[in-house]
């Protein structure tokens, strides 16, 4: 999520203790402060993207990673603003680093919440990259602080239900999806994601034997949109190509990709693409890896936000 989301839920968490939320309180600004480092890992992109995206979300955003983050930022903000203990400052750092891998393991890009025992980015596929209603929520849990608890329990309430509202519509995505499908794919390969665009909109992504298939769910018209298909390629052929840095890098980065292998004159190509995420009808990552005519890998190539952006690692 943005890093103002994620400052307002921060905020909005330490509100509910009822302490002081001016910004000289450590407490109040650990839980701010602790709720925007996890995002520090952004600093990798001084190198390139792929960096950046290879390491977001990654050890940063983990139970245990977050714990030295908190504790140095504790550690600062209890020599620049006395008057909080370094144990209850580190603790709303804390709170507030947790807020962040929460609500980040609710989208689609995930977090390794359990690094360093497993690499594996946990999503629960709910929430949108920007959710207007969150910063609603936070926000008047921080409007709302010194009111009694009657009202705090009102606004966490409707929280709740929001997300209760989400998952159901997202239940509700996939039986549309299964049923408009019914007989040709298994109802386990049918993947349900939130669309950038429109409330009652979801993406939607198949995995077969044979084919990919992305579309997209309206949910209030009733209607299944396919955007686009893709062939599936030959099991056989495609791990003997895909076990390759790129191929690693992809299978930890997303776990909807297409590989399309591309056959020319002196050279092979084995294109990745990212399916979760597209921009003006396009999906937004890719990465080649470059065989010669002999079989030998001669280059790795990843490909951010765009095909024309091109990142050699």
């Amino acid at each position: 999520m943005d890093p103002l989301t994620h400052a307002v839920i921060g905020a909005g968490t330490y509100a509910l203790s009822g302490g002081s939320v001016s910004i000289s309180n450590p407490l109040f600004a650990g839980c701010i402060a602790g709720a925007l480092v996890p995002d520090l890992d952004i600093v990798a992109r001084l190198w390139n993207d792929y960096h950046y995206l290879r390491h977001h979300r990654g050890s940063s955003h983990s139970l245990a990673g977050m714990l030295p983050m908190s504790a140095a930022t504790a550690m600062i903000l209890s020599k620049l603003l006395p008057g909080g203990s370094f144990y209850g400052v580190l603790l709303w750092t804390y709170i507030g680093c947790l807020s962040h891998a929460f609500f980040d393991f609710f989208n689609s890009y995930g977090a390794q919440l359990f690094w360093p025992v497993s690499r594996k980015k946990y999503s629960l596929s709910v929430l949108k990259i920007f959710d207007f209603f969150i910063i609603i929520f936070f926000a008047a849990m921080l409007f709302y602080r010194n009111s009694s608890w009657a009202y705090k329990g009102i606004i966490i309430l409707f929280c709740v239900f929001y997300f209760g509202l989400l998952v159901l519509m997202r239940i509700q995505a996939k039986k549309m999806v299964s049923r408009f499908f019914k007989g040709r794919v298994d109802k386990e390969s049918v993947k349900i994601l939130p669309s950038s665009k429109g409330f009652f909109d979801w993406d939607f992504i198949i995995i077969s034997n044979r084919h990919t298939t992305v579309g997209k769910v309206h949910i209030l018209r009733g209607r299944i949109e396919i955007v686009e298909r893709l062939r599936t390629t030959r099991r056989d052929y495609g791990d003997k190509l895909m076990n390759n840095r790129v191929g690693k890098f992809f299978r930890e980065f997303t776990p909807f990709f297409h590989v399309e292998i591309k056959k020319q004159s002196k050279q092979v190509e084995v294109i990745f693409t990212d399916l979760r995420y597209r921009a003006k009808n396009r999906f937004k990552h890719h990465a080649t890896a470059v065989y010669n005519a002999k079989g030998v890998l001669e280059e790795c190539i990843f490909h951010p936000f765009s095909r024309d952006n091109n990142v050699k690692f």
